[in-house]
């Protein structure tokens, strides 16, 4: 018996799709482009030391906020403690783990998108987030932003399929873990409760996520949690008007530096809308409540933003479905995007003289090898404990935060330099507003043996006076050939 022959499928990918298709792959391409030349050209961050820092000793069994100081939740030193040797290399392995936890949870957002409104909302979303200077210089850092990221992105991804329960479970397993990465991001497994359809199974998940992450600081007295954790964030009683001013510069700024974001939220109301489902309900509340915490902290910084990006870029992603088909939509959306990210360039440092993080990894190696690894290093830099291996005294866990915020006295101070200290590191701004304790450790830099003097160091490119041990033949001349 003859058959028909087979009719031609009338099926076939929406006009233009293809286009939007190699725009998601390109933008995706250039995002990685652009976070491998970050990972080592970003100048060093400070606070890179102390986070990485209390990985290590975390990883050594000492206990967060009992044992040694710090001011964040416990989730980061404790993923990275766990993956990293603390010693020599520590920075720059932290920075190629942030990189791959960024990378990997952009490519999450723009599945999440795809998943939600398609291959143009795909596209868009990777764009606004992978080639944002901002997120980009931010997330290769070794501090909390790439995990949060990754995390976030990571609960978005399982939310935007069906609702099942294991679905529902385990996204808002993630939010929960994530507030345990930024301590800004705990009303999110909250919110998560509130947008799920299946409220029971997210509040199980939500609380599982938080319970793992802050198992491994249950037992810490809670007065000695709050203040480290809270108290030393609050802003002063005094100065209302001055930091109400700050506010709202900040919030000039970022909405200069999310242009595009903001362009895509004002056109999408030009377009039909549509019923709001878990994942609009999630990252609109998560924003919203997130952003306001965000506002409270004494000390802001355009940067911490970043952890609002995945719910931000998400809606952004949603809502390009309303922005009208016009041209001059869409470059209206490339033109804000544009000149968000080139503000953005403003608060991105990049080495162009030397490369800081491997001036902190030789210096380190210089303390290394001259330094008993039983003796301290007496500095705020922390970022040369790292690369040294070495201990700092109690309560110089924190580096300059800790001196800046109190938990670090001067009684303490003069207590560790009387300790077994077997080098010293003190740059320009270090104590600098106590300059009689800033004399005595130039004193003690200069009983360890000899000094030595880096013209510019670190982030701020401040002068750095090191304080060694005299040569082998110096300290022990009887040994001498």
């Amino acid at each position: 018996m003859l058959t028909p022959p087979p009719v031609p499928s009338t099926v076939s990918d929406p006009p233009g799709m293809g286009r939007w298709q190699r725009t998601a792959w390109a933008a995706f391409l250039g995002h990685l482009v652009l976070a491998l030349y970050m990972v080592e050209g970003v100048r060093l961050n400070a606070d890179e030391g102390w986070y990485l820092y209390a990985a290590g000793r975390v990883a050594e069994g000492l206990k967060l906020h009992q044992d040694l100081l710090f001011y964040q939740p416990p989730v980061m030193p404790y993923v990275y403690g766990g993956m990293l040797d603390f010693g020599p290399g520590m920075l720059l392995g932290a920075r190629w783990i942030s990189m791959f936890f960024m990378v990997l949870a952009v490519g999450l957002l723009g599945l999440t998108a795809l998943r939600l409104a398609g291959l143009r909302a795909a596209a868009l979303v990777i764009a606004l987030v992978g080639l944002h200077p901002m997120v980009v210089g931010t997330g290769v850092w070794a501090k909390p932003y790439a995990l949060s990221l990754l995390l976030v992105s990571g609960g978005l991804f399982v939310w935007s399929g069906s609702q099942r329960p294991a679905r529902v479970m385990a996204g808002a397993l993630l939010l929960g873990l994530s507030a345990g990465v930024r301590l800004s991001l705990l009303p999110v497994p909250l919110v998560a409760i509130w947008a799920a359809r299946r409220r029971g199974w997210a509040a199980l998940g939500a609380v599982m996520g938080l319970l793992l992450a802050y198992r491994p600081v249950l037992g810490v007295p809670l007065p000695m949690l709050w203040e480290q954790l809270v108290t030393v964030h609050l802003p002063e009683a005094s100065g209302g008007w001055a930091l109400a001013g700050d506010r709202l510069a900040l919030l000039a700024r970022l909405g200069f530096l999310l242009g595009g974001f903001l362009t895509v939220a004002v056109l999408s109301r030009l377009g039909r809308g549509s019923s709001r489902g878990p994942v609009e309900r999630l990252c609109l509340g998560a924003t919203l409540i997130t952003g306001l915490l965000h506002l409270v902290p004494g000390v802001l910084h355009v940067e911490h933003a970043v952890v609002l990006i995945p719910f931000i870029g998400v809606l952004a992603g949603l809502w390009s479905k309303r922005i009208p088909d016009k041209p001059w939509a869409w470059a209206n959306v490339i033109g804000w995007a544009g000149l968000g990210c080139l503000a953005a360039l403003h608060f991105v440092s990049v080495d162009r003289e030397h490369s800081t993080l491997e001036q902190a990894s030789e210096i380190g190696q210089l303390i290394r090898a001259e330094v008993p690894a039983d003796r301290t290093l007496l500095t705020l830099q922390t970022t040369l404990a790292v690369e040294s291996g070495l201990r700092v005294p109690q309560g110089f866990e924190m580096g300059r935060f800790g001196w800046s915020l109190g938990s670090l006295d001067r009684d303490r101070v003069v207590w560790a330099m009387g300790g077994d200290v077997g080098a010293v590191a003190l740059a320009e701004g270090d104590f600098a507003d106590d300059p009689i304790l800033r004399m005595a450790l130039e004193r003690a830099a200069v009983q360890v043996g000899r000094t030595q003097s880096v013209a510019r160091f670190g982030q701020f490119g401040e002068p750095l006076l090191l304080g060694l041990p005299m040569a082998p033949s110096a300290v022990h001349p009887e040994t001498a050939p």
